[in-house]
């Protein structure tokens, strides 16, 4: 075949090397880099920035100053915590001495009537002693033997009329609407309860620090 006529082949001294290039693009980012790092340490601070600290201040580090008039969260709940005064448990004041007899004449009425209602004279003695414990002994044992109890149901009107030393007495106007009933079903035994009044003096007496009825005496 022929020779092809105006062809030409470049020769290697026309072509630029590529790890040539290679370098000089390195070159030029390792410039960029320098040139930012320079920028960032000798006019950054003169910018007045500064890196963020979190986390609990180090030894020696101070808070930025506070703004006036305006606490912080810490500072407000301070506030609250001393403008709130702590509470403290009321005192307890002792019962007068007539405030006990009209408790100790109010338990005497409670386990009375229980007494009567269960025909159990067991707990009695907290609450009287001497003649009206064997009063209301009796009482409950008479009951016994006719198979009958009492359900109670009194209005009080009861006045501490006077209290010496360890003696009290009590004046008590009772509208007594009591009826008999059946030990076991408590039925009423009888049909309706006409209530009358009833007007009673009671001694009571301080025994090791409790109000006891010792003795009850009824008006006619």
């Amino acid at each position: 075949m022929g020779e092809m006529v105006g062809s030409t082949s470049p020769g290697p001294d026309h072509r630029r090397p590529y790890w040539v290039v290679g370098l000089a693009l390195l070159a030029l980012v390792v410039g960029v880099l320098a040139f930012a790092f320079f920028l960032n340490q000798h006019l950054g601070s003169r910018a007045g920035v500064a890196p963020l600290s979190t986390g609990t201040p180090t030894k020696g580090s101070t808070r930025p100053a506070q703004q006036k008039g305006h606490p912080t969260a810490t500072t407000a709940a301070t506030a609250v915590a001393t403008a709130t005064p702590a509470s403290t448990p009321l005192p307890i004041t002792p019962l007068t001495p007539r405030q006990q007899v009209e408790q100790a004449y109010h338990r005497y009425w409670q386990d009375y009537s229980h007494a009567l209602f269960t025909l159990d004279t067991s707990h009695m003695g907290d609450v009287a002693t001497g003649t009206e414990l064997k009063r209301v002994q009796a009482e409950v044992a008479a009951l016994q033997q006719r198979n009958r109890a009492v359900h109670v149901s009194v209005s009080h009107s009861a006045l501490v009329v006077s209290i010496k030393g360890d003696k009290a007495t009590v004046y008590d106007e009772q509208h007594d609407r009591s009826f008999l009933i059946n030990p076991i079903t408590k039925e009423p035994h009888n049909g309706s309860v006409q209530p009358f009044l009833e007007k009673d003096i009671y001694s009571m007496q301080k025994i090791h620090g409790t109000w006891k009825v010792v003795k009850s005496l009824r008006q006619r």
